[in-house]
């Protein structure tokens, strides 16, 4: 007998892949960001 919560699928909003890719974006301006500041600390 196989449980059923086993072969269940998780169920995920459809909005999830279009929040995680603008995750990512942000992610990488901030990452921009960072190193832009980074830069300005070492000209101080």
């Amino acid at each position: 007998m196989v449980d059923a919560q086993a072969q269940a699928d998780p169920w995920l909003p459809p909005q999830l892949d279009q929040a995680v890719e603008q995750l990512k974006t942000q992610q990488g301006r901030l990452t921009g960001v960072d190193d832009l500041l980074q830069a300005y600390r070492a000209t101080l």
